[in-house]
């Protein structure tokens, strides 16, 4: 496969990736050769970005003109000259991408898609996916329910220390405090006295 260069005929070029059309414009040393090049990348980006994103048709479209008269203006430091061509060429690479999508998606189902897999040349990164949680082993037995039921000694010692902490017996105080039942304040005051110890 011969190497992308500035001596290649505009409709050969037209057919090239942009990746291909960008390394090309770095090796290029003449001013001829970037604005040859220049032409055929543009249309490439166009083609491919709204090729991956329908809906970038319109911002690319609105981009074109400002990028060209911004280069006519010298606002930017590009290595091509601004011209017509390129602002046409950037067109008929977003219909190219257009047609590339035709008839695929329905505009809403475009929008969605491109929430969920936004294009990579944007930089954002895709949402992450959860990990398939471990399917749960059915409880088929009484047995098996009593041992899932059933707390391990580290649960066990957490559960404890959580109780018995500060926060817990000043919750408690105030709950005994609170009581008006003189049954409910005994129960309380029973469950203190275990927590402490003290029975």
């Amino acid at each position: 496969m011969q190497p992308v260069n500035e001596d290649m005929p505009p409709w050969e070029l037209a057919q090239k990736a942009h990746s291909e059309l960008y390394m090309a414009r770095y090796n290029a040393t003449t001013q001829q050769g970037q604005d040859k090049l220049a032409n055929a990348e543009h249309r490439a980006f166009a083609r491919e970005a709204v090729g991956e994103n329908p809906l970038m048709a319109l911002p690319i479209a609105a981009a074109i003109p400002v990028y060209q008269t911004a280069k006519a203006a010298g606002a930017t430091d590009s290595r091509s000259s601004s011209s017509v061509t390129q602002m046409v060429e950037g067109f008929k690479g977003i219909g190219e991408g257009l047609v590339k999508n035709l008839g695929k998606l329905m505009p809403w189902e475009m929008a969605q898609e491109a929430i969920r897999n936004p294009p990579s040349w944007l930089g954002i990164d895709k949402p992450k996916q959860k990990a398939p949680e471990a399917p749960v082993k059915p409880l088929n037995t009484e047995a098996d329910m009593i041992k899932a039921a059933q707390f391990t000694p580290a649960e066990m010692k957490a559960q404890h220390a959580e109780i018995r902490s500060p926060e817990s017996i000043r919750e408690l105080l105030n709950e005994i405090a609170n009581a008006k039942d003189p049954k409910i304040k005994k129960i309380l005051t029973d469950t203190l006295a275990k927590l402490k110890g003290n029975k």
